[in-house]
């Protein structure tokens, strides 16, 4: 089946999407950081909590640092979901073993970072059941739908050119949170996705490099 390349969504519209929601969430302080509590009821959610405190904080956590950490919690498990079944797509899809290899990798360390998110959570206090993550772009869910009727060459390309808008903003939100002084508790979490985002940007360009994909 032949698909109209002009009707696929390209990996910089996709990037400028997140960038803008990225930015929308960075600027919420107190109220719902990073998609937290997105249509949630809660029964007296400020029970027990002492002024200055908002929803999911740890007692001595100024509200500043937990906006700042659940936007950026948010933020990644929004991209890890769409990485993953994106990446679900080309186990199946693609035809080239480096792809399929590349997308089996993505899927299992982001199994693994949202366990150390998770982890991270209850460490510092903040309870799950308050957290959501934002919503997954348009963008993103066109295209999966669109690149399931795709295969060989055109859908390698379609995959490679989402998920480069995904890792580049894993970077962006790393390279933030490792510059914010409310992020401290967490800057070993985020100097390791930060250095396993840099990663995979260099892996994909050098697969789409040995490939000649001209990624969408």
């Amino acid at each position: 089946m032949q698909l109209d390349m002009r009707k696929l969504v390209p990996g910089a519209m996709l990037a400028a999407a997140l960038t803008v929601a990225g930015a929308a969430h960075a600027q919420m302080r107190g109220g719902t950081p990073g998609g937290a509590m997105g249509g949630m009821q809660q029964q007296n959610p400020q029970a027990g909590m002492t002024p200055g405190m908002t929803p999911g904080m740890q007692p001595g956590m100024n509200a500043a640092q937990n906006s700042e950490q659940m936007n950026f919690i948010g933020n990644m498990r929004r991209n890890m979901k769409a990485e993953t079944e994106l990446s679900k797509i080309a186990e199946k899809n693609s035809q080239n073993d480096g792809v399929k290899k590349f997308a089996q990798q993505i899927i299992n360390e982001n199994r693994q970072a949202g366990t150390e998110l998770n982890s991270r959570m209850s460490a510092d206090g903040m309870n799950q059941g308050m957290m959501a993550s934002p919503e997954i772009p348009k963008e993103t869910k066109k295209a999966e739908k669109d690149m399931k009727k795709m295969s060989g060459p055109q859908f390698d390309a379609n995959y490679l050119g989402q998920l480069n808008a995904y890792l580049k903003n894993d970077q962006q939100l790393t390279q933030q949170a490792a510059a914010s002084n409310d992020m401290q508790s967490m800057q070993d979490t985020v100097m390791r996705l930060r250095s396993q985002a840099d990663q995979r940007e260099q892996q994909l360009a050098q697969l789409a490099k040995a490939e000649n994909f001209k990624m969408q």
